[in-house]
């Protein structure tokens, strides 16, 4: 009887994670140690904004995209070589085009380090085929429920559908704190603040106030300056059953305000 995979959201912070041991890496790898295996994964990244119509990865051998400036050589090294997996691309595209999200096939598009460097650390072996769709330009947090939704139907067939972001992500503001020593670095409060209200909302299943974080919040602004990183939440939970809780994966702040919170359904 096939597997009903997690829809998981993970904060991929700074590309440098891939490279770096630590906590993060350590909750990673254990709660993929601690599911089945899933027979493909598809990634929503923060790093694949398109306009319509929305595109999925087609090719046998995606790329690995270092679409990152001044981060150490080592990290432009890394080739995450997982293969693709065309047939699967094509039977989600028409299931999205049929359900109302015409989506096209792509075969040049590779994986960028939204998707690869959290799957590097999770799944280092490189064997489970990932596909990569894109997020539309323009869209709305109900739209992406409503993507997600769609696409919760494969993860009975144990597709993992990973959404990839930041829960708090205001860059210009991290950046300032990048040179510094990381243990002497102290959360700003009003990201710790930002962070457990997402939290909150997650365990009570209070969706619609996520949905609606702009109006919600008087802090999402400054925690999004754009949405592009906190948008594939909305992914995430529409994909989530009605029956399922959520669970924390990790829980960090990273340079000030870079979140890490990452979490996935749970039975």
């Amino acid at each position: 009887m096939p597997t009903n995979a997690p829809a998981v959201f993970i904060s991929h912070g700074a590309p440098t994670l891939a490279i770096e041991s630590g906590n993060y890496q350590e909750d990673l790898r254990r709660f993929a140690k601690n599911i089945d295996q899933p027979s493909a994964i598809l990634s929503v990244s923060a790093h694949w904004e398109q306009q319509r119509p929305l595109q999925i990865t087609a090719s046998a051998q995606p790329e690995t995209i270092h679409d990152f400036w001044g981060f150490p050589r080592e990290l432009y090294d890394i080739q995450y070589r997982a293969p693709g997996n065309p047939q699967l691309a094509r039977q989600i595209a028409t299931k999205l085009t049929v359900s109302g999200f015409p989506t096209q096939p792509n075969h040049e598009r590779g994986l960028d380090h939204g998707t690869w460097v959290p799957l590097s650390i999770m799944y280092p072996e490189m064997s489970i085929p990932v596909l990569q769709l894109s997020i539309p330009i323009p869209r709305n947090t109900r739209e992406l429920f409503k993507l997600g939704r769609v696409l919760s139907q494969f993860r009975q067939e144990n597709l993992m559908i990973v959404g990839s972001g930041g829960v708090v992500h205001n860059l210009r503001l991290a950046m300032r704190n990048f040179s510094a020593d990381k243990k002497h670095i102290k959360p700003d409060h009003w990201a710790v603040e930002f962070d457990q209200w997402v939290d909150e909302k997650l365990q009570a299943r209070s969706f619609e106030d996520l949905l609606e974080a702009e109006n919600k919040s008087p802090l999402f602004r400054k925690a999004a300056p754009t949405s592009e990183h906190f948008d594939p939440i909305a992914t995430i939970i529409g994909a989530t059953s009605k029956k399922e809780g959520i669970a924390t994966i990790h829980a960090s702040i990273q340079y000030g305000n870079l979140s890490l919170r990452s979490f996935a359904t749970e039975a």
